[in-house]
């Protein structure tokens, strides 16, 4: 695939394709570097089970720059980079897997960029998941599974407390403000997302590094429901091979 890099006034740097694209009553679905890997893991089964199009790269000093073996690829010469965009048009769909760390202090900066893209591209929703630390878990957390859910859209917690049966994260600090240690950039979306009335909502798990992929497929059978997304879970991405060998579905 060629790429054409193309630099908006942000500082992005995308294919011509990315930054061209008005995705009106598209959802962007993305990664939040976070704890235990969840995150990233999520985004590659999802991608596994989609048929998406490599739309191309944003390229952002933010972010550390890496490159490696293309995950859906047994071909070696097919590179991934740090932040790949795919497109899935059955659902209408983009979505962004960030592969590597931010750089300290550029949180923000990127954050800023970010949203300039998404007002730019008219997503109607916006969603992310996420690792969490189960450090944090109180008694009244561990009588219920480890899954948990922030959205700005009233109705739709509605829907889910009362529907679903699912439940909200409530861990606050003592001033009252949000607290989400481990899960990346997504208390920054968050509030972002309040302030400027869109639509977001994150779906989180507590977990612990070492096996994770229970708690992958788990964010992954939320988000289906979320989207109302109809496949069965049934394969491993080919990023999975290295370590995770065993039968998991």
């Amino acid at each position: 695939m060629e790429v054409k890099e193309k630099e908006t006034e942000s500082n992005f740097v995308f294919s011509n394709s990315v930054i061209s694209g008005k995705w009106i009553g598209y959802t962007i679905i993305m990664t939040s570097v976070s704890f235990g890997n969840v995150s990233q893991l999520t985004t590659d089964l999802l991608l596994e089970h989609l048929d998406i199009v490599l739309l191309g790269f944003i390229i952002d000093d933010a972010v550390l720059p890496v490159t490696g073996p293309q995950p859906f690829s047994d071909d070696s010469h097919k590179l991934c980079a740090s932040l790949e965009v795919f497109e899935c048009r059955e659902h209408s769909l983009i979505i962004v897997q960030q592969r590597a760390p931010f750089i300290k202090g550029r949180i923000t900066a990127f954050c800023k960029k970010l949203f300039s893209w998404i007002d730019k591209s008219c997503f109607s929703k916006v969603v992310m998941y996420a690792g969490l630390s189960s450090h944090i878990r109180n008694d009244c957390d561990l009588q219920r599974d480890s899954f948990r859910f922030l959205t700005t859209d009233l109705e739709l917690k509605k829907k889910m407390v009362d529907g679903l049966c699912w439940e909200e994260y409530s861990h606050k600090k003592t001033d009252g403000s949000i607290t989400l240690p481990g899960s990346g950039i997504i208390k920054l979306v968050y509030e972002e997302c309040n302030k400027r009335l869109l639509q977001f909502t994150a779906l989180l798990v507590y977990c612990i590094p070492g096996y994770e992929f229970d708690d992958v497929i788990l964010l992954l059978s939320r988000l289906q429901i979320l989207l109302d997304m109809k496949f069965a879970i049934k394969s491993k991405p080919p990023s999975w091979n290295n370590y995770a060998n065993e039968n998991i579905f």
